[in-house]
């Protein structure tokens, strides 16, 4: 296959095709992707500088994942449990009951988790994409322009917080402040300081 002509590409679009290639499947192509890139940033003297993702992209390819997850651990978890447990409806209406609710939302709490893990563990570890921020074309890259290890995409960025949240009311709360800080300047949540990343997208233009 003969080699792609990059002359006629500015330097966005050479940073946006770069972005979209997975190092794993083609390296070569890669490697001379970066060079082209690293060769025009040495003419213009331009850095590389990512296009933060919008917020209401963020939120749309969180609603996204939260759907896709949502549909597959309610079904499957109903069907696990269902082989292992009996669910007691009687018990969610005797003295007991919201102790036997409060566990039984930890339980489906803790299943969504290993869910979420299963489904995006694979992208999120290529490419720095859950299956939401695949489809709508956002990337999780840390401050040196590098996908993240997992230690950071999954872990600090959705575990910790998830697990935060399975605390009624507090656990809510701290949920719900993490969110709020994408709304300063730099567009990142509370869990994107800690891990030391951000989103980025496409560089299409959107308005959210």
């Amino acid at each position: 296959m003969s080699e792609q002509d990059y002359s006629k590409f500015t330097l966005q679009e050479l940073y946006d095709h770069y972005r979209k290639i997975d190092n794993d499947i083609e390296p070569e192509k890669a490697k001379n992707l970066f060079s082209e890139i690293e060769k025009r940033e040495r003419e213009t003297s331009a850095p590389f500088e990512s296009k933060l993702a919008p917020r209401g992209l963020r939120l749309l390819a969180f609603a996204i994942d939260i759907g896709i997850i949502w549909v597959i651990s309610t079904f499957s978890f109903r069907f696990l449990y269902g082989a292992i447990f009996t669910i007691d409806f009687r018990r969610l209406f005797s003295s007991g009951g919201m102790e036997y609710l409060q566990f039984m939302y930890f339980i489906l709490a803790c299943f969504t988790i290993l869910v979420y893990f299963l489904v995006n563990a694979n992208y999120l570890k290529k490419n720095g994409q859950s299956v939401g921020k695949k489809i709508i074309g956002l990337k999780i890259i840390d401050s040196k322009e590098n996908v993240p290890p997992l230690s950071k995409t999954y872990m600090i960025r959705f575990f910790i917080p998830a697990v935060i949240a399975t605390y009624p009311i507090l656990g809510w709360l701290i949920w719900i402040v993490d969110a709020a800080f994408i709304f300063g300047s730099k567009r990142k949540c509370l869990h994107d300081y800690i891990a030391d990343t951000k989103v980025v997208y496409s560089g299409r233009e959107y308005y959210f």
